[in-house]
């Protein structure tokens, strides 16, 4: 009897012994500096610079295929398992159930081992501002500046089906991202892999997922149905998770400087079209309007609707699941769930009606920009 169960009993061994493994990560997440200087910054930094040397040799996602194999190899032994209940063939069970568990386990310690450490590394390293509170003439003369420089872009800008035209090729695109994130200090990896587009997009979408790092494999992917503007967003998001930076709201922070901070007017682009609106939210939070300010431009207010309009196209029940599981893993590696993602705005008026100008991170990071180009207000 004893050998006829050999084989499951050593796969529930093994997997008692990466089960026991995840559990000594758990306790060595309690230090940052294990954390930043063991994993950030030694394992996972090795392993994602050889997995993503590997796959980068391929012209296919290496995700797409540990996924389709999972799905195979999981679909195949819940059938075995069901089958061998049903007639009692408990040796087959044992070794189904085995399977699943060692794969399981393994898969759990893998992706903590890789990834799942860099959640508990110390702070982000970017100029966040840290000055004063600037008064109300002030924060507009901010604002004009950025907004002036969105308008030329703009005006200088071709759009097609009110969509601006993207001026290079993927491979140009990327290029220019990787050399973006080297101007980042050491807290940042220096490996760059180009985003790839996952043949899962359309589950992506139904999900609400327009991008993904997984460091097992070093790779980021991108949905194939994203909008042009959100498609490098994604990619200036999902590039931090691969240089090191797995807390979401640290690779919102990170794409948000490296696209407005950038000396190319398409990613200064992207990035205005998307969080430029936040320095529109804090002065109307000061000062109860926005009157005073110039208008968005017209033609990326249009493409951001679109954008807009694109996600609630793609809105279900199967989003509401993926928002759930996304929430739910976010939460495991000790976040606050996918509100991560936001960054609130903090500005308000106090009780007395007076202004109280708190900034978020990413208000802080155009403060910390517009006064790195030496303008004096």
């Amino acid at each position: 009897m004893k050998l006829k169960y050999r084989k499951s009993i050593r796969m529930f061994v093994a997997a008692a012994i990466f089960a026991a493994a995840c559990v000594l990560l758990a306790v060595l997440k309690n230090s940052s500096f294990v954390c930043e200087n063991v994993f950030a910054k030694g394992i996972s930094k090795a392993w994602v610079y050889v997995f993503g040397n590997v796959s980068s040799l391929f012209p296919f996602s290496l995700y797409d295929l540990f996924i389709t194999v999972t799905i195979v190899f999981v679909a195949i032994n819940l059938f075995v398992l069901i089958k061998s209940a049903k007639k009692r063939h408990f040796n087959r069970l044992l070794k189904a159930l085995s399977s699943l568990v060692l794969y399981a386990t393994c898969f759990v310690f893998i992706y903590n081992f890789t990834a799942g450490m860099n959640y508990y590394r110390e702070q982000v390293d970017l100029p966040f501002y840290e000055g004063e509170a600037l008064s109300e003439s002030e924060l507009r003369e901010v604002i004009v500046y950025f907004n002036d420089d969105f308008t030329e872009i703009c005006e200088k800008a071709d759009y097609e089906d009110g969509k601006i035209v993207l001026p290079y090729t993927d491979e140009e695109l990327y290029k220019i991202l990787e050399k973006e994130y080297e101007k980042l200090p050491s807290y940042y990896s220096e490996f760059f892999v180009a985003p790839k587009k996952t043949i899962f997009s359309p589950v992506f979408s139904a999900t609400g997922i327009s991008g993904l790092t997984f460091l097992p494999t070093g790779e980021t992917m991108l949905n194939a149905q994203n909008m042009q503007c959100s498609s490098l967003v994604a990619a200036a998001h999902e590039t931090a998770h691969l240089k090191g930076v797995m807390r979401e709201n640290d690779a919102v922070s990170t794409a948000v400087y490296v696209l407005i901070s950038s000396g190319n007017e398409y990613f200064r682009y992207c990035g205005y079209m998307y969080y430029l609106p936040q320095m529109y939210n804090l002065y109307y939070s000061l000062y109860g309007t926005d009157d005073a300010l110039p208008p968005f431009p017209e033609k990326a207010w249009k493409e951001r609707q679109k954008e807009a309009a694109f996600w609630a196209e793609k809105e279900s029940f199967v989003t509401d699941v993926g928002s759930f599981f996304n929430d739910l893993y976010i939460k495991l590696n000790g976040g606050s769930g996918t509100s991560d993602y936001s960054d609130p705005n903090l500005g308000h008026i106090d009780s007395d009606g007076n202004p109280v100008a708190v900034y978020n991170k990413t208000q802080r990071l155009f403060l910390s920009v517009y006064f790195s180009k030496n303008l004096s207000l």
